[in-house]
């Protein structure tokens, strides 16, 4: 395949497409963070220059938001593109023409942008899409995305603002929204939740009131503004479409309408307020933690069940023959111990399950303290502590700590489930209820 064409423009960039409007893809230096295992990459645009103020943003949003437009626009802003120089540059390589019912990448991307002529440089972390029918996966690889991002040397240490994206013509979150909002709020510390913003895309640039019921209703955690508002801005999305004299005026309205938004948005990231991300780290391993432990609680539970069904069949062979025992005969029965010796007598057998048994119960018991532990602590570093994410695992551990007799530890766990029952986390159990089917349910 030919190279495509280069073209002379202000910046390093490829011509993409001619038009009333040039479109330019811009010449990034890439690589990934987290080496071999290729979750997350970074693609910079210009000369490295940490002396230059930089801001941190992070995007989340569904499939189909526009969110990747905005990402563009953001990056055309600081390159100082107006809309008389008719040319619109990507940073992005994703087609946004595919199928938006499906995420087109699985991969965390952070963006780097270094403009010679601004002061200041730019890194948006760009999160997988949520497609009709990605939840819990998507959500682990994020999650461990995260902690390779944050936890590396040449990963992100702060974070200036998250931006949830979603259509200004929005009246209400559908379930899946439902369950991405509260997915990706548990995954942060509550330090936060001041630094959420949100944009708002599609909007004709009147007051999006259907998007900010929405916000409210879900009761999501937020930057307000002096009414007590959750703090928003406004994007038409229509930033790449071809020239035509005909919708100039809307196409120059739309522009400058996302102009001022990040214009806003920018001015809004004061360094005072950025976050530094070892709260949120914390929460993700500590997320990661609890997993292993419901995971190997389910494991020991089915060991137990197999070790318990073949002490009976060997209590039962010695009950039905007390008489060949008593006079000392030899008889078989099956034994599912592979490292039991044959010559090794029936009674033998029966006193190493029993203690193997009692080695699980010991097991089983430390993996539900950690486990209880584990949400406890979530509970009070979590930006969102009653999340789809630990709901799913409280009625598999209330189970177990009925068992252990820790009536306490599951008052604990009833109350935060019926916290989460409410109607502001519905839409976020139920979708992770209906695509969770390999879930740890007990």
């Amino acid at each position: 395949m030919d190279e495509p064409l280069r073209m002379n423009s202000r910046h390093d960039a490829i011509l993409l497409k001619e038009g009333p409007l040039m479109l330019y893809r811009l010449n990034t230096e890439r690589k990934y963070i987290d080496g071999t295992d290729k979750k997350v990459r970074q693609w910079t645009y210009g000369r490295r220059d940490r002396n230059k103020l930089n801001k941190v943003i992070l995007m989340v949003g569904q499939t189909g938001t526009g969110k990747t437009t905005i990402i563009n626009t953001m990056v055309n802003y600081l390159l100082g593109v107006k809309f008389e120089d008719q040319e619109f540059y990507y940073i992005t390589e994703e087609n946004e023409d595919k199928d938006q019912s499906q995420s087109q990448t699985s991969e965390i991307t952070v963006y780097e942008v270094f403009v010679e002529e601004n002061p200041t440089s730019l890194t948006i972390i760009d999160t997988p899409g949520y497609a009709d029918t990605e939840g819990y996966e998507k959500d682990r690889e994020l999650s461990e995305s995260l902690i390779r991002l944050f936890s590396d040397e040449d990963g992100i240490h702060y974070i200036d603002a998250v931006c949830f994206v979603m259509k200004a013509s929005d009246n209400r979150l559908s379930e899946k929204e439902f369950y991405i909002f509260h997915s990706v709020l548990s995954l942060f510390g509550r330090d936060i939740g001041d630094n959420i913003v949100f944009l708002l895309t599609y909007s004709s640039g009147c007051p999006p009131e259907d998007a900010l019921n929405a916000i409210k209703k879900a009761e999501i955690p937020c930057r307000r503004d002096e009414n007590n508002e959750p703090v928003y801005f406004l994007f038409n999305n229509q930033q790449k479409v071809q020239r035509d004299q005909k919708y100039k005026r809307a196409l120059k309205s739309a522009w400058e309408m996302g102009e001022e938004s990040i214009n806003e948005l920018f001015t809004l990231l004061d360094e005072k307020n950025r976050k530094r991300v070892q709260m949120t780290l914390n929460v993700l391993k500590e997320r990661r933690q609890l997993e292993a432990c419901v995971s190997n609680l389910v494991d020991k539970i089915s060991e137990k069940e197999l070790k318990t069904n073949e002490l009976n069949g060997i209590q039962e062979a010695l009950r039905q023959n007390r008489d060949k025992i008593g006079n000392c005969e030899n008889f078989e029965f099956t034994v599912h111990e592979s490292n039991v010796k044959d010559s090794t007598n029936k009674t033998e057998i029966e006193q190493k399950i029993i203690n193997d048994l009692e080695e699980i119960k010991i097991e089983k018991s430390k993996l539900l303290n950690e486990a209880y532990v584990t949400i406890t602590r979530l509970s009070e570093i979590a930006l969102k502590a009653d999340s789809a994410f630990t709901l799913q695992h409280v009625d598999f551990l209330i189970l177990r700590l009925k068992e252990e007799g820790k009536d306490e530890w599951m008052k604990n766990l009833e109350d935060m489930k019926k916290a989460g029952e409410q109607k502001k986390n519905k839409g976020a159990v139920d979708y992770l209820m209906a695509f969770g089917k390999h879930f740890f349910w007990g």
